[in-house]
């Protein structure tokens, strides 16, 4: 074989091989029996680390090459070429075994799923080799591998095939369990349509189902392993004390019987109704144990795997993969700097959110949570159990209604006549400032109310780009018997502002009552739950804000020129900046609050944002933990007249007058008894 002709030589080669030169290197690797070495050699220690820098740049000349060779292997026909190609097969599975792992450390992941498809492809065109198996353990350690050749058009099918190949039963249950489980992962937060909810219910039933079983078995072994002295036909024999065995006399025998009861396990719901979605008996012995466990760990779990499979590839997963990531904990600020920052002041004016999912009420739904005193406790206790994520999306609405709805509405009853209209839908944290699932709650009302609040949310709909509609619909990610919010890391994709849903409403086309669902919406947080179990219809919380809003709001490093019409929230975005200050410093630093002043012409308008200022600090105030402080009721600067103020000395005002809220001309008043 010549030197020039041999695969290490293509891979070795400066300039770009000629068509020739791949041919021929094809011709070297199916000439001899034992010419397809030379692919598991690549890998071998003395040349590993020169072939993996040649890969990163020259990695698309084996992809050919391994290409070529399936189409040998597919046309294999006279006598030695079937164990040529069976030795290709064995010889590239090697190879793979011993490169993929630090292959995976130096290559793109795009780059390195079409070379792990190509080469796939030989070894299982032509009878997949046993030690396939100890390839699919590799890829435990290159996480992200597995999801993108599953995704991927070509890798998707060599998954699909190797799945349902003799070899997949062979695997270890380890690693059964780790594909099934990153496949149906994939599956339950994928937006698109793979028809497999009963599978990914099979799953969680089996992995319920195994879970119980096994720890079943783990009681039965720690049993069997109490010390036995001497056993012989199920007995436990007391021998007496004798220098001669012989002379024993089998009457002082006293048989005793061994552990061999098995538990009933009739009365385990999770076992039985486990074992009997998924086709199984239950278990009447330990024997008949430990074959269930392998039918759940080999047989069923490569059924759910095959199923699952046969659904990808998938373009939707696959564009997951760079945007969506999830979110595996609650997300809180974490105030532990000797002074805080911005966005810690915004952070607890805005109070943290409860649970794993952020919701978002309307104002017309918390009006009317308001005024349901009386199932107060109900209303709340549903509304904290949507934060937590063990609901269950039950749709709403008419066929007509449904087939409307650009997102899907679900309800959640509180009693027999009240229930709560609430969908999935995108908003921009705003601790990260990016776009992540949160809960809307569209109305709370009994069933007329919800019915004319599914037909204005329809109007709503409209506006949404494809984008938030596509985010919205993503579906949750599943772990264990929660359903997790996803994240999407592409800031970049035009989605629907929460906020400004109201101004791309067409007011020709839909009425008050809908402008005002679209208008306001307040997160849920400790103080508003306090609030509607105490039935406090005084105290005022923030609305959600924009990216924008919420970045006047954080800029104090300069002054600031707000611009806009009329009714665009530019007051407001002042009030909150001084009242998130107010709270920060108090509750942060406890320290005296900042003299803040806030002018204004009208002194009607001075009157109606001071009183306003003052309910959102009280309904912050419900929050002991941070604003012990405040609860004295020395801080209201606001129950003195703005009249008495002006007739004081400025140089006079105390701390517990900030911030305070006044006219220029009540200002100017101040100043000039001031120099008098």
């Amino acid at each position: 074989m010549p030197e020039a002709f041999t695969l290490y030589s293509l891979l070795a080669r400066e300039d770009e091989p000629t068509a020739f030169l791949y041919n021929e290197v094809t011709k070297s690797l199916t000439s001899h029996l034992e010419h397809p070495k030379q692919i598991s050699n690549l890998a071998a220690e003395e040349s590993q680390n020169e072939v993996l820098l040649y890969l990163v740049t020259r990695s698309h000349r084996l992809v050919k090459i391994f290409d070529t060779l399936r189409h040998f292997q597919t046309k294999a026909k006279p006598a030695t070429m079937p164990q040529i190609a069976g030795n290709l097969a064995t010889e590239t599975t090697t190879f793979l075994i011993r490169i993929i792992i630090p292959l995976y450390e130096v290559l793109e992941l795009k780059k390195l799923v079409l070379f792990l498809s190509s080469a796939l492809s030989t070894c299982l065109t032509f009878n997949p080799p046993s030690h396939l198996r100890h390839l699919a353990g590799q890829f435990e350690a290159c996480p992200k591998l597995f999801p993108a050749l599953i995704c991927d058009s070509v890798g998707g099918r060599r998954v699909q095939r190797w799945v349902e190949s003799p070899v997949m039963a062979l695997h270890d249950p380890k690693i059964l369990r780790y594909w099934t489980n990153a496949a149906v992962q994939m599956v339950a937060s994928c937006p698109g349509n793979h028809e497999s909810l009963g599978v990914i219910q099979d799953w969680k039933t089996l992995e319920d189902t195994r879970e119980a079983l096994s720890e079943i078995s783990m009681k039965l072994d720690s049993r069997a392993q109490e010390p036995l002295r001497d056993t012989r036909r199920g007995y436990f024999h007391t021998l007496p004390p004798s220098s001669d065995a012989r002379k024993v006399n089998t009457t002082n025998i006293q048989p005793i019987a061994f552990h061999t009861d098995f538990p009933d396990l009739t009365d385990n719901l999770v076992v039985v109704q486990g074992l009997e979605q998924l086709g199984l008996s239950l278990p009447v012995s330990r024997r008949s144990l430990d074959n269930v466990l392998k039918a759940l760990q080999v047989e069923k779990t490569k059924s759910i795997l095959c199923s699952v499979a046969a659904t990808f590839p998938c373009n939707f997963c696959k564009e997951n993969l760079v945007l969506v990531q999830p979110i595996e904990q609650d997300i809180s600020p974490v105030i532990d700097r000797g002074r805080p920052t911005h966005s810690d002041e915004l952070l607890q004016f805005l109070g943290n959110v409860i649970g794993l999912w952020k919701v978002s009420v309307s104002a017309p739904a918390l009006k009317n949570i308001r005024s349901y005193s009386n199932k107060a406790d109900a209303v709340s206790q549903n509304l904290v159990e949507l934060t937590s994520g063990t609901w269950t999306y039950k749709r709403i609405g008419s066929k007509q209604q449904q087939k409307a709805l650009r997102v899907p509405l679900a309800a959640t009853k509180c009693g027999q006549d009240i229930k709560i209209l609430w969908q999935i839908d995108v908003q921009t944290d705003e601790q990260v400032q990016v776009p992540q699932q949160i809960i809307t709650v569209w109305a709370v009302g009994d069933l007329p109310e919800i019915d004319k609040a599914i037909n204005q949310v329809i109007k709503i709909q409209q506006i949404y780009t494809q984008e938030h509609v596509r985010r919205c619909r993503t579906r949750p990610v599943r772990s264990e018997d929660k359903l997790l919010p996803v994240r999407f890391t592409s800031r970049d994709m035009p989605t629907t502002d929460v906020s400004k849903r109201q101004a791309r409403l067409d007011v020709t086309d839909v009425d008050q009552a809908t402008i005002d669902m679209a208008n306001k919406f307040f997160a849920l947080t400790k103080p508003l739950i306090q609030a509607i179990i105490d039935n406090n219809l005084v105290a005022e919380f923030p609305f959600d804000l924009s990216t924008d809003e919420a970045r006047i709001i954080n800029n104090f490093e300069t002054a600031s020129l707000i611009l806009g019409r009329s009714g665009t929230g530019k007051t407001t975005c002042l009030i909150f900046k001084m009242v998130s200050r107010y709270l920060a410093r108090r509750a942060l630093m406890d320290e005296p609050p900042i003299r803040q002043i806030l002018l204004t012409r009208s002194s009607f308008l001075a009157e109606k944002l001071r009183e306003y200022s003052r309910r959102l600090i009280e309904g912050r105030i419900s929050q002991p933990l941070h604003l012990k402080s405040l609860q004295d009721g020395s801080f209201h600067p606001w129950t003195t007249s703005s009249e008495s103020s002006t007739k004081q000395d400025a140089l006079a005002l105390k701390d517990e007058m900030f911030p305070l809220v006044c006219t220029f001309v009540e200002l100017l008043q101040m100043l000039e008894s001031t120099v008098k």
